[in-house]
Formats: structure tokens, C-alpha cells, sequence
């Protein structure tokens, strides 16, 4: 590809999606733009751009490109330590109040969920927390913007590698060997509701009616956006949170003053972000640890 063409393929791409892809990712934006032009049976990367100049980001050749420019990698329960505190310091703490009031309701969101382990692995975990999830409503989102992803995520199968962190005893009770595959319980596959959204869009804020979550995961997603992309893509998390609701990203990402006016909370070795609640001034609050969480049940969650 000519400069002038990977300047153009740099806008788009920035503009539609969000991604950031800087001078030493040239390869990888032209090798992608190369095998999207092949698999849409276009002529050249040329009329791949013209193409996607002149249609947005829902359109199916930009489907196709998002494929082939977004990292998928993930695995059920990645980074342990972040599940742990989600666990402890936040789920386990939040049920006990919902159960204390009386509301048994629950709404989460894997935001950039690629093929769905991470909107799984949440589902298991509230499973394994509330036995009595038939007297519950919970509703589990997953999102992306990558269509084949997403068509995993739906589908629920899956590698051994993408078990590699999953105790045994969960593969047991929430997976169905298929050969060399492993499909996800039917009842955890139920749980989850996965649709498309772009955090990053310029134009798109109607967050398909997203919005009053306890809990957003955004992990590994912010760190591909341009700055730009990234401030509205935190705007569009933040917006969505129910008052006092958190939001975790990787650790990586979490740089408090991107989240303001959300206060950073410390959790061990995790560190998360909260809406104020309903009676709370607006404005950012200072760091805050939290006090060490009790010693789980054995039971109570994944190891």
C-alpha cells in the first residue's frame, strides 16, 4: 500500500472504529486491509476504501475489516486476581444489599466482549453466588463490534485453550465436551444477551438503550483507541452506570484522571472505578482502598 493509501486507511479506520493504528502497525493495518479486500471479493484495497468512506460502521464491509483489525484474544476467568476482587470487594458485597432491600435484581455488561468468555465467566460467577438465581432478574449484555466474534460469542464453543484458567470443577459443572471443543452450559449461554455496539463512534450515543449497570467490564479495549475515542468511549461507560454502579478496565487502562468525575477505588492488587450514588455531590473523590475482603467459601466462586 502507497502512504497516501495508509494515511486514508489510518482516518477511516480512526474515524469509524476508534482504533489507533501509529507508524510501526503499518503491517498489520495493511495485511488486514488486504485479506478483508480478498474475503469481500473486491478488486484492491482502493475500492475497499472507497467502499468503507462511503458507509458507517454497521455496514458489512466494515464488519469484515473490524475482524481483521481487533484483537480477540481472551480466555474464561483472564486475570484471576481481577475476579477475585470483583468477587469479594464488589458482587459478593452488592448481592448481600440487594437481598437486604428486598431487590433482587442485577444488570451487567461486558463491553468489547470479543467471542464471550468474559460475559461467561461473569455469568458462572454470579451462578456460583447466588443459589437462588431462579428468584432473581439478572441481565448480562455483551458487546462488540467485531461480527464474527460476536457469532462465537453467541455460538458458546470453544478451544481448551480458551479454558486454560478454569478450575476443574468449574469445567465440569458449566462446559459440555464436543470432541476436542467445549460448549458452555445452555443455561449460562441464556444468560447473556450479545449485540452490537461501538464504544468508540462518533455519531452513534444511543447506546442501544445501555444504560443503569451495577457492573461494566471494559478490559483491553481502551488501550487500542485513539485518545479521542477513548475519552468517548469512557464517556459512553460512565453514562451507562447505574448511581454507585463500577466499572473495571485492565490494569493498564486505569488512569484515574481518563474516569473522572468516577472515584478510583483499590481493591488489592485491582484498582476499579464507581458512579457517586444517588445523594452524592457531583465532582471526583479521592482514591479510596477498601478494607480486606473475608475469606471466600470454597463454593462461592472461581479459583
Amino acid at each position: 500500500m502507497e502512504e497516501a493509501q495508509l494515511a486514508q486507511a489510518r482516518e477511516l479506520v480512526g474515524e469509524r472504529l476508534g482504533l489507533e493504528f501509529p507508524g510501526a502497525r503499518d503491517d498489520e493495518l495493511c495485511a488486514g486491509l488486504l485479506a478483508s479486500a480478498a474475503r469481500l471479493r473486491l478488486p484492491s484495497v482502493e475500492t475497499l476504501l472507497d467502499r468503507l468512506a462511503a458507509t458507517g460502521w454497521r455496514h458489512r464491509e466494515w464488519g469484515v475489516v473490524a475482524s481483521r483489525l481487533t484483537i480477540g484474544e481472551t480466555c474464561f476467568f483472564r486475570n484471576a486476581a481481577s475476579f477475585e476482587a470483583l468477587k469479594a470487594h464488589v458482587l459478593e458485597p452488592l448481592i448481600a444489599e440487594r437481598r437486604r432491600q428486598g431487590c433482587r435484581m442485577l444488570s451487567l455488561l461486558s463491553a468489547g466482549c470479543a467471542s464471550g468468555e468474559e460475559a461467561y465467566s461473569l455469568a458462572i460467577l454470579i451462578d456460583r453466588l447466588i443459589p437462588d438465581r431462579e428468584d432473581w432478574l439478572i441481565r448480562i449484555f455483551a458487546t462488540d463490534i467485531n461480527p464474527a466474534a460476536m457469532a462465537a460469542a453467541r455460538a458458546g464453543i470453544y478451544r481448551a485453550w480458551s479454558l486454560r484458567e478454569v478450575p476443574p470443577q468449574v469445567r465440569q459443572l458449566y462446559f459440555v465436551r464436543r470432541g476436542t471443543r467445549f460448549e458452555i452450559a445452555g443455561n449460562i449461554r441464556d444468560r447473556v444477551s450479545v449485540a452490537p455496539f461501538n464504544l468508540a463512534a462518533v455519531d452513534d450515543d444511543s447506546a442501544l438503550g445501555l444504560a443503569g449497570f451495577d457492573l461494566i467490564l471494559c478490559r483491553n479495549v481502551l488501550m487500542y483507541l485513539l485518545p479521542a475515542a477513548r475519552q468517548r468511549a469512557v464517556r459512553r461507560l460512565a453514562a451507562a452506570l447505574a448511581p454507585s454502579g463500577w466499572l473495571m478496565t485492565a490494569p493498564a487502562e486505569a488512569v484515574p484522571e481518563l474516569f473522572a468525575p468516577l472515584s478510583s477505588v483499590v481493591c488489592g492488587d485491582a484498582m476499579l472505578f464507581r458512579a457517586e450514588p444517588p445523594s452524592a455531590s457531583l465532582g471526583p473523590r479521592a482514591k479510596q482502598p477498601l478494607p480486606a475482603a473475608a475469606p471466600a467459601s470454597p463454593a462461592a466462586g472461581p479459583r
